[in-house]
């Protein structure tokens, strides 16, 4: 064995313990390593997952549920319904606990998660005075809840009337009609605005096309508003219609209003002027147009050219 041999034999013998040592060293890591995985998963698979709870469907956040009104008045309230759980929920609505009319929904759909603000009125029969408690209740398919209401309704002093004019209602309709929330009273020469939303409700939310059945009154519609107007000439009592249309098909018609214009104490030409002065304004611009043009063609040309 040459020395070159001899060399070799003794640097292999040096390195294979080292590497032995190193194997062993990189084999007890993996096997602890391998434990602490089996360690850490078995701790998390003893866990168990949380399940979620019934979410309630309603959740009602009052806004404004007391109210002062006189007599025959309307209450104006709203409150926040929320939809917390994790599906659409349809909302029903009505009140117990009281006499009288109610302008509110039938009943809402909420989407999952989401909010809206309610505003309803009640206006307690004409005969009911003093402190009114209502109760609103909000119903889904499997849960109900109700929301208190204070009313304070003024009384008021009744007028003793001991000959009928044309400016009581009951020179035109009955005791019935006269006492019911369908009766509107204004002046001549007045415009008086009605909230269509408060009559109709399209539960797909489709926009509406209103329009109006008159003789007497001009009806204007704006929206959800209409305006009624009568006649410069005319007052008494006319009874008004309300139609509402989807354009798929879908058409509703409203109950009838009394309405009962009174007499303004105005004369008929003060009465023509109030009602009629735009297009009399109108009129008198355009006859002065008509004048100064008249008089510019028939005025006479001016020579000043010097004779030669």
């Amino acid at each position: 064995m040459n020395s070159k041999k001899l060399l070799l034999c003794i640097i292999f013998l040096t390195i294979l313990p080292i590497a032995f040592s190193e194997i062993v060293l990189q084999t007890t890591t993996y096997e602890n390593s391998h434990d602490f995985v089996i360690n850490k998963y078995y701790f998390q698979s003893q866990a168990q997952p949380v399940k979620p709870e019934n979410l309630p469907s309603i959740l009602i956040e009052p806004l404004v549920t007391e109210a002062t009104i006189n007599v025959c008045e309307k209450a104006e309230l709203s409150f926040k319904l929320t939809n917390p759980s994790l599906k659409t929920q349809v909302y029903s609505f009505k009140v117990e606990d009281y006499v009288g009319t109610a302008y509110l929904f039938s009943n809402l759909i909420i989407p999952a998660k989401e909010s809206r603000v309610i505003n309803f009125m009640l206006m307690p029969d004409c005969d009911i005075s003093g402190n009114v408690n209502p109760k609103l209740i909000v119903e889904t398919e499997t849960e109900l809840a109700s929301l208190p209401v204070l009313l304070h309704v003024i009384p008021k002093e009744v007028e003793i009337v001991d000959v009928i004019t044309e400016s009581d209602c009951e020179y035109y309709y009955n005791e019935t009609v006269c006492s019911s929330e369908d009766y509107i009273r204004f002046f001549q020469g007045n415009v008086y605005e009605i909230d269509l939303s408060e009559m109709f409700y399209d539960p797909d939310e489709d926009k509406l096309f209103y329009s109006a059945t008159a003789q007497n009154i001009k009806v204007k519609i704006k929206g959800n508003k209409a305006f009624l107007k009568p006649r410069w000439d005319w007052y008494g009592a006319e009874e008004v219609v309300f139609k509402a249309e989807d354009m798929k098909g879908g058409k509703a018609i409203s109950k009838e209003f009394f309405v009962h214009v009174l007499h303004n104490g105005k004369s008929y030409l003060e009465n023509f002027i109030l009602g009629n002065w735009v297009y009399l304004l109108l009129g008198f611009t355009l006859l002065l147009v008509f004048v100064l043009l008249l008089v510019w063609i028939l005025k006479p040309e001016n020579n000043n050219e010097e004779p030669n």
